[in-house]
């Protein structure tokens, strides 16, 4: 038999990169689809709630992160298994209603935190270049990313941190 911990590991070493990759790639993607002159636009608008929707960070576009944590959550009750007493009888259902409840929340409240820390991120990037003397033009490439020589994705910015 197993101990907690070992399984404990085993998940986090399988899920960790599977979650950390998705939340990348969602926000490599969220960042390639943002509409510079509309973010610009919105940024000399000081229309902060426009920006913010112009970049993308809801549900849809963070469904590829929940789902990932929603694998490591049904492999971490199925994993329950190797860690109970052989003469135990368990089983794990993650079809279940609690458990259904469960992930959704899990869900909303990863969409519902990074959607709330984008306000405040868009904020401080707007004002910071706002009293730099920077073109709003500037400041939504400051958010998105650049497009260095040769790459096929933005690089740097602030959307995802």
């Amino acid at each position: 038999m197993v101990t907690q911990q070992e399984v404990y590991f085993k998940l986090l070493r399988k899920h960790r990169p599977r979650i950390a990759n998705a939340f990348r790639d969602a926000i490599l993607a969220a960042r390639g689809a943002v509409d510079l002159a509309a973010l610009a636009t919105a940024i000399d608008a000081n229309d902060l709630v426009e920006a913010a929707r112009l970049l993308r960070i809801d549900a849809r576009t963070l469904f590829p992160v929940t789902d990932a944590v929603r694998a490591a959550f049904v492999d971490g009750g199925m994993s329950a298994a190797d860690i109970v007493p052989s003469a135990a009888v368990f089983g794990f259902n993650g079809q279940q209603d609690r458990a259904l409840a469960f992930l959704a929340r899990q869900g909303g409240d990863l969409v519902q935190g990074i959607t709330e820390d984008t306000l405040p991120m868009l904020r401080s990037v707007v004002s910071d270049g706002i009293q730099r003397g920077r073109s709003s033009a500037a400041v939504a490439r400051d958010i998105t990313g650049r497009f260095e020589a040769g790459a096929r994705v933005r690089v740097g910015g602030f959307l995802g941190l």
